[in-house]
């Protein structure tokens, strides 16, 4: 006893001198002038979806509503070319007159840290540079610099420099049926021609007035409304009717108001698109190749966030030779007008066949009869039809979150064995992204450059990390890179793989289909230690170059959720790096970083209807058929 509480003591004593000597760091690399916007030390490589980033006030923080830059140099002005913030950033590294302008600019931006400008959110995904409340294709003029902004449609403007076209438009303008001017691509079409209308999907009507993107007010199936229409007050008390006579969960408005006529419109639709696999703007950048790199998303319903990783990939350098892939759960008319109205790199839409939207009140969605997530089965017999399948805690499924893990393991699979362009022996790196999340520019040189290097400073490595959770200064961080087991969960943002590793990871579905945890990032690093001979391991650049901008989400809930913050702490985040961007060599850390032992899962994956599922998408064996077995399983 006398020797642990010595040990005990002393592990306090080197816990407090090695924190000491953190804030100590941090607070020399502060003083030495770095602009950064970063949070402080405890903050430091949290746990991903767990905890959401801090808001704490940054020192040099770019404010992007204050770009009104006036002495830009004649060598910039003499262009006749837009700049973004994005194209600041590539050509950082770049030795011009004009590059060493941007450096002067981004540097003026940097330390101008005060504005008397509101930031408002934006309704839509229109581009404008003009202040006049309507949105305009502006010639490029010598003072663009002085105001980027986003047109909201509400006759307001709205300030963002993330992106900036002369050939945008906004959703409204996507959605508008009398629109006989707007090239764009529309779901069931290639592309449409100057003068013709742009229809919108027979499933889901959507009206000129509609203001998007919002929560729809439809009602949930089998309650009757009076012909006036519906208020939220109302819809509220009916869903809670609803609620009252069975459905388990709370009911996502969206994904419960579909009439069965248009569940099955809506199903034929998302099976033809899944058959074409069309790769739209192929004609423009080539067909796709064996090694051409895929960015792989999940895309839910944000359509906000999704508008600003798109504008982030705009940004990417060498993002024509790529191809982004968007794996969607929800059919939205909406945001497949946004995805296919994209026209600076290849993109190609794939909607996930089993999800709440299409199984509202049946398994995979919420099946009434379904035992409610905190039902106590403890020592007495509960009437409901999963009542034998709880999780390790005792809890029961809630479809919202298997919905995700179905959902990226569907996609995975799909990517890696469904695809056309990748079935012929694929030798290029699947990089994995969501909704929520914001690139760097330089993520595909970085991408490349460890791809050149991994033979040379870890051959081992079969994971290629380009994403953390590191919120320390951008100085100490560099250029290096650590080596050691795929810890999936601190890791979970921009990973690429290639075939290769999808073919040993699929040799362990059981594992991830009976492993009980509604999470698959937890799931696979449960995998990553325990089903293969020797642990997954991976090869991460310390400086990240994907950033999360889910302030809300599955796990963190707000009344508020602030996204043009976000986006513009991760810009800052970004400027404050510009001098370690595209780099030439990665210096690799000396020691292994450990995953740890193997933990017990976090739960919500014991209903057996779950796993059944997942082994039938691993396996490849459902139908219709299948599902309704599933639906008539009960464990009572």
């Amino acid at each position: 006893m006398r020797v642990l509480r010595v040990l005990k003591r002393t592990l306090a004593v080197l816990f407090f001198v090695c924190m000491t000597l953190k804030i100590q760091l941090e607070l020399r690399v502060l003083r030495a002038g770095t602009s950064t916007g970063y949070s402080p030390w405890w903050g430091n490589e949290t746990l991903g979806h767990l905890r959401a980033f801090p808001k704490l006030a940054t020192r040099g923080n770019v404010t992007l509503d204050v770009l009104r830059t006036t002495g830009i140099p004649d060598s910039v002005k003499k262009t006749g070319i837009s700049y973004s913030l994005g194209d600041l950033t590539r050509g950082i590294n770049e030795k011009s007159e004009v590059n060493s302008s941007y450096r002067k600019i981004l540097s003026d931006v940097t330390n101008r840290s005060n504005s008397t400008d509101t930031v408002r959110s934006s309704g839509d995904g229109g581009f404008s540079t003009t202040a006049t409340g309507s949105p305009s294709n502006v010639k490029t003029r010598a003072d663009i610099f002085a105001k980027m902004t986003i047109y909201n449609g509400k006759n307001t403007i709205d300030t963002d420099a993330i992106y900036f076209s002369q050939k945008r438009h906004t959703i409204n303008d996507i959605l508008k049926q009398n629109n006989d001017k707007l090239i764009t691509r529309i779901s069931g079409q290639t592309e449409t021609s100057v003068n013709k209308q742009v229809p919108i999907p027979k499933a889901i009507k959507i009206s000129n007035s509609t203001k998007l993107p919002q929560e729809s007010k439809k009602v949930p199936q089998g309650i009757k409304m009076p012909r006036r229409g519906i208020s939220s007050s109302m819809l509220k008390k009916k869903v809670k009717e609803l609620i009252s006579k069975g459905v388990s969960h709370d009911v996502d408005q969206n994904e419960m108001s579909l009439t069965k006529e248009a569940i099955a419109s809506i199903k034929k639709e998302l099976k033809e698109e899944n058959e074409k696999q069309t790769v739209y703007n192929q004609e423009k950048f080539g067909p796709v190749g064996n090694d051409t790199p895929i960015f792989l998303v999940q895309v839910h319903k944000r359509l906000e966030n999704l508008r600003y990783l798109v504008a982030s990939l705009r940004t990417v350098k060498g993002i024509q030779e790529a191809m982004v892939v968007f794996s969607h759960d929800l059919w939205d008319p909406a945001i497949n007008a946004f995805v296919r109205n994209i026209t600076e790199f290849r993109v190609m839409q794939m909607f996930f066949p089993f999800s709440i939207q299409l199984y509202p009140l049946v398994f995979p969605g919420r099946d009434p009869k379904d035992c409610s997530w905190n039902t106590n089965a403890k020592g007495k017999k509960i009437d409901c039809q999963n009542a034998n399948w709880p999780d390790s805690y005792g809890h029961y499924r809630e479809a919202s979150f298997t919905q995700i893990k179905h959902h990226w393991w569907w996609k995975i699979h799909r990517v890696f064995e469904g695809l056309r362009v990748t079935q012929n022996n694929y030798k290029g790196h699947v990089v994995f992204l969501e909704e929520d999340h914001y690139v760097s520019p330089d993520i595909l040189h970085v991408l490349s450059l460890m791809q050149r290097l991994r033979p040379t400073l870890c051959p081992s490595c079969k994971v290629l990390a380009l994403g953390n959770y590191n919120k320390l200064n951008p100085h100490i961080y560099k250029n290096l890179v650590e080596k050691g087991d795929w810890w999936v969960t601190k890791y979970n943002l921009g990973f690429a793989m290639d075939a290769a590793v999808w073919r040993s990871l699929s040799k362990c579905k059981e594992k991830f289909c009976t492993f009980d945890d509604y999470n698959w990032d937890w799931t696979m690093t449960n995998v990553a230690q325990t089903c293969l001979q020797q642990r997954l391991s991976m090869m991460s650049v310390r400086l990240t170059r994907v950033l999360h901008l889910g302030s809300c989400g599955t796990h963190v809930k707000k009344k508020v959720c602030d996204v043009q913050a976000e986006v513009k702490n991760a810009v800052s985040r970004l400027s404050a790096s510009m001098q370690w961007l595209y780099p030439n060599i990665l210096v690799p850390l000396g020691s292994w970083k450990s995953s740890g032992k193997p933990k017990k899962g976090n739960g919500g994956w014991g209903d057996l209807r779950d796993r059944e599922l997942c082994r039938g998408i691993g396996n490849g064996t459902i139908d219709e058929a299948f599902l309704t077995r599933l639906q008539a399983r009960t464990s009572v």
